[in-house]
């Protein structure tokens, strides 16, 4: 009789949405999650889960919780990563505070979802959260490809990063159409500068899409565009998503998969 061997563990796959406020990342991101739990598969959504599922006390502790094993995870990264959030010259010490707290928060999120096998589903990651620091920066071009290498060592080993891209038009309708001080960039749109500050979050998504890139080539990541402008597109957008994580589960791990599915 042959000795049974034992199967090895589904792998944990970490898929991030990227776009503008507005752009449509957790309707989709959603729709993603619906449709692979509805195939049986392990599906978490740290990040819609938290913000929008969980009570406010509860949220802050949480947070605070994963800022903390973020922070812990390696002193030396986190000493690079707050040399890198103080060196972007945020707007104001409570900004600072703000999104230093949000990206080791999002630093832990990562380490604990890389252990975990199943599909980890964020409408706001690693590279959303680099986007929101850039945006608040009086110094953007922290946001460089130099982050790379850290980056990359921050990141669970295998990934699929989803680009949202949406319309102007598209962004500022659903923005108004939020509660009030959802986000930074709603508030921005609100004044006299509306288009200048549009055009600065356009830049730096730009450089977080230029590293998501360079990561397609050095990470086992798999990378997709969608347009997020028509609602009635989602359903076809999700199929799509579900169909590159069927990939990412069942084959091998490789560098430079990049596909990018204008629909």
């Amino acid at each position: 009789m042959e000795p049974l061997v034992a199967s090895p563990p589904p792998p944990s796959v970490w898929v991030e949405f990227v776009g503008l406020p507005g752009a449509g990342k957790s309707e989709v991101s959603r729709a993603v999650a619906t449709l692979l739990r509805g195939r049986g598969v392990a599906v978490f959504e740290p990040s819609y889960q938290l913000d929008h599922a969980t009570a406010p006390a509860e949220r802050r502790v949480s947070k605070l919780w994963l800022a903390a094993r973020g922070w812990a995870h390696s002193r030396r990264q986190s000493r690079f990563w707050l040399h890198t959030l103080v060196q972007s010259r945020q707007q104001s010490a409570r900004r600072l505070r703000a999104v230093t707290l949000n990206w080791f928060y999002l630093l832990g999120s990562a380490q604990r979802c890389g252990g975990v096998p199943g599909i980890h589903v964020f409408d706001q990651g690693l590279l959303q959260g680099l986007w929101s620091i850039g945006y608040a920066a009086e110094r953007p071009d922290v946001i460089s490809l130099s982050l790379l290498a850290r980056l990359r060592r921050a990141l669970p080993p295998r990934g699929l990063v989803v680009l949202v891209d949406a319309d102007i038009p598209t962004i500022r309708q659903r923005l108004a159409g939020r509660p009030a001080g959802r986000s930074r960039l709603e508030h921005d749109l609100a004044t006299d500068h509306s288009a200048a500050w549009l055009a600065k979050a356009t830049r730096v998504l730009e450089r977080v899409e230029e590293i998501a890139c360079e990561l397609t080539r050095v990470h086992d990541l798999m990378m997709l565009r969608i347009d997020g402008d028509a609602r009635d597109s989602v359903p076809t957008h999700a199929a799509a998503i579900v169909d590159a994580i069927s990939e990412l589960l069942a084959g091998p791990r490789w560098p430079n998969v990049s596909r990018w599915a204008h629909a």
